[in-house]
């Protein structure tokens, strides 16, 4: 085929400009751990403004081309290999660009097919070579600063299992991951017809490394707000850059890892941005989305019904956790509706289902026997003196779930929840409903003006018992 293009060094050293020169590292030793390997040493310096890295490995064939040092976008045996990190043969052109300029900048790979040099005098063929493996070092104008931050990224790097990794004489040993489980991501790889993007099915393996990265195959991608470092052990989708995924793709990968980690997730951390994300991820697993639900709300979960108001405030009444529409996503309550039985709210009952008037099947008006009456004196007059209310009482068979209601200046008291008993006289449950009912005069549970009431209501009632005792003397109402 007719070569029709050049490439310029000092022009592709330029688009290299800003960007942290850590890469370089990554990709010589990505190479080397895309193949077969028993052993990695690095060795890195600094001096004297310039940095100086050399990557050795032991594989038994080297090279297979020596001209892919110097040939950009040349075909390659990795891109038809989903378990292989590399697939554009741009990594070491773009490393090696960076000598191109300065007389003291080199870059030299030494291998089973021979060696080659770049310096400022040109490209030389070397007469050297390796009997196994390959060796590729490159000495470029660094700063100390980052030249440090290289040899953080270094450290950042998951050794494979089996492989011997030397940095500087210190051996950086293989670590376990905390969990591992299998998942059908997208990747990309050649069948034959060009690298397409796909999904196949890989092992992720799951870290507590403390800052959370993305990993391809133990190679850092890019920082992700989640609890863990995930490393996926196939080619990730990436950009020609390497540092960037798509947020389908991360989101796919959340709502695995959540799938997988779901009861170990603290509750003060159930609503972090990775789990919100996971969660909105077609996806997600009934288990998971039950549990998160769980340690985010609580035990006792509503969704609220607009529509109904009652209903909500009687769930609050209740002591339920009232979960709003704006509170989940619009692709978290699709999940939640997905995987529940065709109710409003999915998994989670509404409190128009739980808590809506309408369930009550029958209401039967009660005669008041003579201890009745007696509540209904003091009721009357507790309205009288601290609201300066009329309150009329009535008592009620019903199938509702409230043990007493207020509205219109009606108290009602249900006696299928309260039975009759309770009212052979004062006790801290009727005074208990009392308190919680009359101030609904002013409003309802999530209103400011119903608690300012109930508050009011207590504390006058606190200062009658302690300046006028026999107020609460139980007497027949005249």
């Amino acid at each position: 085929m007719v070569n029709w293009f050049e490439v310029s060094a000092k022009g592709l050293k330029n688009l290299q400009e800003g960007k942290p020169k850590y890469y370089i590292v990554r990709e010589l030793i990505q190479n080397a751990l895309d193949e077969v390997i028993t052993k990695c040493e690095v060795t890195t310096l600094h001096d004297k403004r310039f940095t100086s890295v050399k990557v050795e490995d032991d594989s038994p064939i080297g090279f297979r081309d020596l001209s892919d040092a110097y040939t950009m976008f040349q075909d390659t045996y990795k891109r038809k290999n989903p378990e292989s990190r590399g697939r554009y043969t741009v990594g070491e052109k773009q490393a090696i660009s960076l000598c191109e300029g300065s007389s003291k900048a080199f870059a030299e790979i030494i291998t089973t097919k021979g060696g080659v040099r770049f310096d400022s005098e040109g490209r030389h063929r070397l007469r050297k070579k390796r009997e196994n493996g390959t060796s590729v070092t490159i000495k470029y104008p660094d700063s100390k600063k980052s030249y440090e931050e290289m040899l953080d990224y270094i450290h950042k790097i998951l050794i494979p299992d089996g492989v011997k990794f030397i940095l500087n004489g210190d051996r950086l040993s293989y670590r376990e991951p905390y969990k591992s489980f299998t998942a059908k991501l997208q990747t990309e790889f050649d069948k034959g017809d060009g690298l397409k993007r796909t999904k196949r099915k890989t092992r992720v393996d799951i870290h507590r490394l403390g800052k959370s990265m993305l990993y391809e195959m133990g190679i850092p991608v890019c920082e992700i707000d989640c609890e863990y470092g995930i490393d996926v052990q196939q080619r990730v989708p990436l950009s020609i850059d390497r540092e960037t995924v798509t947020q389908a793709f991360l989101r796919d990968v959340y709502a695995e890892v959540l799938n997988n980690t779901y009861e170990d997730i603290e509750e003060e951390k159930s609503s972090e941005v990775w789990i919100r994300q996971g969660m909105s991820d077609d996806r997600i697993k009934r288990e998971a989305i039950e549990s998160i639900i769980k340690k985010r709300f609580g035990d006792k979960v509503v969704v609220a019904t607009p529509n109904d108001p009652i209903s909500v405030d009687d769930a609050i009444a209740d002591g339920c956790r009232v979960i709003q529409g704006r509170e989940l996503s619009k692709e978290e309550w699709g999940n939640i509706k997905r995987f529940g039985d065709g109710g409003n709210g999915g998994l989670i009952t509404s409190s128009k289902e739980k808590y809506g008037k309408g369930i009550a099947s029958y209401t039967k008006h009660v005669e008041p026997n003579e201890n009745m009456l007696k509540i209904v004196d003091l009721v009357k007059r507790i309205g009288k003196k601290v609201f300066g209310i009329n309150i009329r009482v009535v008592f009620i068979e019903s199938d509702a779930t409230q043990s007493a209601s207020y509205g219109g200046g009606v108290l009602s008291f249900n006696t299928s929840r309260l039975g009759e008993e309770i009212f052979d006289g004062l006790n801290s449950r009727i005074l208990e409903l009392i308190i919680h009912e009359i101030p609904h005069h002013y409003g309802m549970h999530t209103e400011k003006s119903y608690h300012e009431n109930m508050e009011r209501l207590g504390a006058e009632l606190v200062m009658v018992a302690l300046n006028e005792p026999s107020f609460f003397e139980m007497r027949r109402i005249d």
